[in-house]
């Protein structure tokens, strides 16, 4: 199957906007997540309802956060001047999965290995941009 170049840059910016809603759609469960504080229950041997979905939630979020740098990752093309997508989706896009992984990083249920290989994934991608500082 032949797929030309602006079907694919349309899949792939048609697949981050649906990310970017999922990111936003549970990006307020994170907040509640982080804000809670690590040991409100140390009685309790099993997390309450409310603490699981939370956790959940904001697992969600992550999740959706790294499939939006490995889909940005995907699209990076360095021997290309302009890529796939702008550069300004691509750093936009970056930009929102670093902040969630940020938060993540407060939170070690959260923060786990796969999701600090994003995270670094995150940083090589936008070290791949500097060339475009002078445009920032």
């Amino acid at each position: 199957m032949v797929v030309n170049r602006s079907s694919r840059a349309e899949r792939y910016l048609l697949h981050l906007r649906y990310l970017h809603h999922r990111i936003f759609l549970f990006r307020p469960m994170l907040a509640r997540f982080y804000s809670m504080k690590t040991d409100t229950h140390p009685s309790l041997k099993s997390p309450s309802l409310s603490h699981r979905l939370l956790r959940e939630s904001a697992g969600m979020c992550i999740e959706a956060a790294q499939q939006v740098a490995s889909l940005v990752n995907e699209t990076l093309e360095p021997y290309e001047p302009i890529g796939l997508l702008p550069w300004g989706y691509r750093i936009y896009y970056l930009h929102i999965a670093g902040v969630n992984f940020l938060a993540a990083m407060f939170q070690s249920e959260l923060f786990t290995d796969s999701v600090s290989q994003s995270w670094k994934c995150v940083l090589l991608a936008l070290r791949a941009h500097e060339h475009l500082s002078p445009c920032v």
